[in-house]
């Protein structure tokens, strides 16, 4: 924005990061844009190490940092004002601080369901059809249970993914009842048969990202059959578990304010609803996080192939001092990746014509789960549970009553441990990204065999996709 009579210009980014503004301001010149590659040009940029580092780590980057080193983002709840010498960051919002205002679930859920209406109902277009990303979870089925108040379920269609031959993934029948419930036409994708790395030679990137998601193949599916469907406006559950899940366990907020006997019911509770062993639950969410407290890591933990060139990555932390799970949920709201992956998803979206929304990104809904005790959103050995007592009756209770929903691990190792090994070994292999200093090949290499030989971590991922980044844009 312009201000004729100022004579500065003005650049305003939205409270949840979704549509982001780039500048590279010089002494001499000023350029901005929603996209990097512009400001880019035909130039070979400097790369920035810090974003580079923190991408590799698993974390978020630092607010406006780009990964050109020149290039800086105006970040979610900012403007920037441009003088001819300089830009001036004021904030206009920021994510609250957790306080515990609502205390029991049953108030946040009497205080979820007239503002989660209300949000929906802005995020839908004015007709259909209009699709809903249907899973078995309860982020997107609250979503579909509430948009059909407002859009009547014939104009929905439920793009949902389905996995047949990976029993251990597929959510067919859970999200077929739900569909059934809501009286949505339910339309499924085999995302078994699109694994990671299965339509491209490497994931989809661009400089202004490293899309990480390794279901890009399912995404693009995903879009074709909708507009297939007549579909021109898509409704995910993007950040539902960081605005109201993200296991946020209270043991130790309960443990530090003497609350012992609630804590030992939660701990049984758990024990019973998850199988979880005692030691586990005593170690780990409760002493451990305990003791994290007085002793708090400053620093992420490094993996052992990053390259020494890299700096350390400093965790975030709020502006005054939290209890753990007060930490935890603040860290979960205050993180731009779920907005970051629905940037991407938009740039692939948009080449189908498909706009998507995303109202669990509401800045609303944040303030509202900023005020939700956490012993209120985990409660008897369940997330979310003023979702489930808000959706009690609207949903199968197959759904409200699950521990957990089904995740779609299977495919990722499907094609990173089975279809799709040897372009992974032609990526780590002749590495940019250890010329440049980033990682150490060797010991890389031996993550991702170790990931062969059965462990779980998939931590190489963005390593892999980080050098497919460095070889199509720094060659």
């Amino acid at each position: 924005m312009w201000d004729p009579t100022l004579r500065q210009l003005f650049a305003v980014a939205d409270r949840a990061g979704l549509h982001t503004i780039f500048f590279d301001l010089q002494p001499r010149s000023l350029a901005l844009d929603f996209g990097s590659s512009s400001l880019i040009g035909g130039r070979t940029p400097r790369i920035d190490e810090a974003t580079i580092s923190a991408y590799l780590c698993g974390v978020a980057p630092s607010p406006g940092r780009s990964l050109i080193a020149s290039i800086r983002i105006v970040p979610p709840g900012c403007l920037v004002r441009f003088t001819p010498e300089e830009a001036h960051l004021v904030r206009y919002w920021c994510v609250p601080t957790p306080h515990r205002g609502l205390l029991t679930a049953a108030d946040a859920a009497a205080s979820w369901k007239p503002l989660f209406a209300r949000v929906v109902e802005e995020h839908l277009p004015s007709s259909g059809p209009v699709g809903i990303t249907l899973t078995s979870g309860l982020d997107s089925t609250s979503v579909a249970a509430f948009g059909c108040r407002i859009l009547p379920p014939a104009e929905w269609r439920a793009l949902s993914w389905i996995a047949p031959e990976l029993p251990m993934a597929d959510e067919d029948a859970l999200q077929q009842q739900v569909a059934s419930r809501l009286g949505i036409p339910y339309h499924p994708i085999r995302a078994d048969l699109r694994w990671p790395l299965s339509d491209e030679a490497g994931p989809h990137v661009d400089h202004e990202s490293l899309l990480g998601n390794p279901f890009v193949p399912v995404w693009r599916e995903t879009f074709r059959r909708g507009r297939e469907l007549g579909v021109t406006t898509l409704i995910t559950g993007i950040s539902g578990d960081n605005m109201i899940g993200g296991n946020v366990e209270p043991l130790a907020d309960l443990l530090l304010r003497g609350r012992w006997f609630r804590c030992i019911r939660e701990i049984r509770a758990r024990q019973r609803v998850h199988d979880i062993p005692l030691g586990w639950l005593l170690r780990y969410p409760t002493l451990g996080a305990a003791a994290r407290y007085f002793l708090p890591q400053r620093h992420v933990r490094r993996p052992t192939w990053l390259g020494s060139k890299l700096p350390a990555v400093a965790q975030s932390l709020p502006s005054r001092r939290l209890l753990p799970a007060m930490t935890q949920r603040w860290r979960l709201l205050s993180d731009p990746r779920p907005a970051i992956a629905a940037r991407q998803l938009e740039k692939i979206a948009t080449t189908y014509g498909i706009e998507l929304r995303h109202p669990w990104l509401d800045h609303r809904l944040v303030e509202w789960a900023a005020a939700v005790a956490p012993e209120a959103a985990a409660l008897g050995g369940f997330q979310k549970a003023p979702l489930r007592l808000a959706l009690r009756g609207s949903v199968p209770n197959e759904i409200l009553d699950a521990p957990d929903k089904i995740y779609p691990t299977a495919i990722v190792a499907r094609g990173l441990r089975e279809r799709e090994t040897k372009k992974i070994w032609v990526h780590l292999d002749n590495m940019r990204a250890a010329d440049l200093g980033f990682v150490e090949p060797e010991p890389l290499r031996a993550a991702y065999r170790c990931y062969l030989d059965g462990e779980r971590s998939t931590a190489f991922w963005p390593a892999v996709t980080l050098e497919a980044w460095l070889r199509r844009y720094f060659p």
